[in-house]
């Protein structure tokens, strides 16, 4: 079975974290971001991500990555509580409890890949 071909599309992503879309957009008209302005040039887009609630950067990548809310990945924050104690930790991709798209996607090779408890599949 042939995984790719030449009609394959394929995605770039970039992130720039903390960086309103209105900022990098006017950056990019007056020419302080020339290499972005480059690759926007060959077809490929800016996109604002919507920010997740609470609005902190390892939540809102989390989301972005799993496609899913803080109450399904369980991600909430830059630090947790250890359960039964006032014990800081870090969360990590270990305490992750959603897969990636890109997890999912190396797992179906070819077919329409769905997160097991994805309201899509009732």
């Amino acid at each position: 079975m042939k995984l790719f071909s030449k009609k394959t599309k394929k995605a770039l992503i970039i992130g720039i974290d903390g960086v309103p879309h209105s900022l990098l957009s006017t950056y990019i008209k007056n020419g302080i971001m020339p290499n972005l302005k480059k690759i926007l040039s060959q077809g490929f887009a800016l996109h604002q991500m919507n920010a997740s609630i609470p609005d902190i950067s390892s939540v809102s990548w989390t989301s972005f990555a799993t496609g899913v809310n803080p109450g399904e990945h369980g991600i909430y924050g830059f630090t947790d509580l250890r359960p039964q104690s006032y014990s800081l930790y870090f969360p990590n991709s270990k305490d992750r409890k959603a897969p990636t798209f890109w997890e999912l996607l190396g797992k179906t090779a070819g077919t329409t890949p769905r997160y097991p408890n994805s309201t899509s599949q009732k």
